[in-house]
């Protein structure tokens, strides 16, 4: 009996795989009660491709915000260090400060709107 035509005509669409992996999309397909066309389909169209390019602006926004880590890094050594040496006459005002520093760099390295320093400060 032949097929009816639908009103959305399918193309064809040809694969070479080996043989190892024509049984591996089958057993796969299988698994999910799925024919192998449909376990295809299904699996191209759920992959997210990411291209080189966009590849080389995620490296780039990595170092930015390593960097600015680094920056809050540096900042956190000194604040504990002057509290370390300054232990009996600590300046509230100077942590507190340089607390805020280290909250706004923060918050421009992860583009965040809030953070639980400015909570507890309100």
């Amino acid at each position: 009996m032949p097929r009816k035509k639908t009103a959305d005509p399918r193309s064809i669409f040809h694969l070479r795989l080996s043989q190892a992996e024509r049984a591996e999309f089958d057993f796969k397909a299988q698994s999910a009660s799925l024919t192998t066309a449909e376990f295809i389909r299904r699996a191209c169209r759920d992959v997210v491709i990411t291209s080189l390019a966009d590849k080389h602006a995620i490296a780039a926004e990595m170092r930015r915000r390593n960097l600015l880590l680094a920056n809050v890094a540096s900042n956190l050594n000194q604040v504990a260090r002057h509290v370390n040496i300054h232990k009996d006459d600590t300046d509230l005002l100077f942590v507190t400060a340089h607390l805020k520093s280290i909250d706004l760099n923060i918050r421009r390295s992860f583009d965040l709107p809030d953070t639980l320093l400015n909570k507890v400060s309100s």
